[in-house]
């Protein structure tokens, strides 16, 4: 069964898969599709059918970070201090990723960068295709997600730098668990 939502799509049963549903954005980040991935993830996470979630995207890039317009105009109508809370939002949604019971695992092609590239970073296993390229550029007020993520992504290496990195640079740093050979959303990485 699948319910769709405007920015994801769920497939419950053993293995709940989570799909971000914005291609024609790059999938970036919106508040409001923030906030469905957080309730997704905690409902998924309160569900003892749930056994894996597997975080993937459609089009041609898993997540280009935050949508840049919609923090815009979050500032605009609500100060900084709504953008602060936009970011923090965010970190929470993150740390969601962490605390429920259930393995995440994301399901990376083409651009994961900034927020999208930390997204990948939190889940619990990566598999990437030859395609995916990691970036993390940042924007000015962004929560800092060090302190959270885990230790085996080599943080001082891969985030700190706000760099770009290849997806056989991010499997030789620990990035991500396994590379695949196919380019884009690939039936290999399906099989999860």
């Amino acid at each position: 069964e699948h319910r769709r939502m405007r920015a994801a799509i769920i497939g419950i049963g053993a293995i709940a898969r989570l799909t971000l549903n914005r291609p024609e954005q790059f999938n970036a980040l919106t508040g409001d599709m923030i906030g469905r991935l957080d309730g997704a993830l905690r409902s998924l996470g309160a569900d003892p059918s749930v056994r894996v979630i597997v975080l993937a995207a459609a089009g041609r890039a898993f997540c280009a970070g935050h949508d840049l317009r919609d923090v815009q105009q979050t500032a605009a109508a609500g100060g900084q201090v709504a953008a602060a809370e936009l970011f923090a939002r965010c970190s929470r949604m993150m740390q969601t990723i962490q605390t429920i019971p259930q393995p995440v695992i994301a399901r990376v092609h083409g651009v994961a960068t900034a927020a999208g590239c930390q997204l990948v970073a939190m889940c619990d296993l990566a598999v990437a295709s030859s395609d995916a390229r990691f970036a993390v550029s940042g924007v000015q007020g962004a929560t800092d997600l060090r302190p959270i993520c885990r230790a085996r992504f080599l943080v001082e290496t891969v985030l700190l730098p706000c760099m770009s990195t290849t997806s056989g640079a991010a499997l030789s740093s620990c990035m991500i668990s396994v590379l695949t050979t196919v380019k884009g959303s690939n039936p290999k990485t399906s099989a999860l």
